[in-house]
């Protein structure tokens, strides 16, 4: 009986076999008997795994590792980092200078030299937020 279940053994864990029907063709007994020494083996700590509902299939247990953790340590690669700052800054200051276009053309309200003046002042805000927006866009993909 021992060497049933040495040789069960290792078409299950070496050859991958899961088919009951080809384990009772290759060891040579029924398939019953080949489903219940299999029962004894995982009563008996030898295999651990299931049956398939029909019990024309026998599923080792996988062992799936943990993945990795990152510890505190570690820093991100150089290429990783880019500095938004520069972009932000502009895109801060071109809504900045749109606002103030803004205020000051409702301040001016009737004198169409200034107004236009303003509106060109916005425009600038708006192209400059623009520029300020394409900076931050622009990160490198590793």
């Amino acid at each position: 009986m021992n060497d049933v279940k040495e040789k069960l053994k290792h078409l299950i864990k070496v050859k991958k076999i899961s088919a009951i029907q080809l384990l009772s063709e290759d060891i040579g007994l029924a398939e019953d008997e080949v489903i219940a020494t299999i029962q004894e083996m995982i009563q008996e700590g030898i295999l651990e795994g299931h049956f398939s509902d029909d019990n024309s299939r026998f599923f080792l247990k996988l062992d799936i590792p943990e993945p990795p953790t990152r510890t505190v340590e570690e820093e991100p690669l150089p290429f990783m980092e880019y500095d938004t700052r520069p972009g932000k800054i502009v895109a801060l200051l071109g809504l900045s200078v749109m606002i103030a276009g803004a205020i000051l053309h409702a301040a001016v309200a009737g004198n169409e030299l200034a107004e236009n003046a303003f509106y060109i002042m916005s425009f600038i805000g708006v192209a400059t937020m623009i520029c300020g927006c394409y900076y931050i866009g622009r990160r490198p993909t590793p």
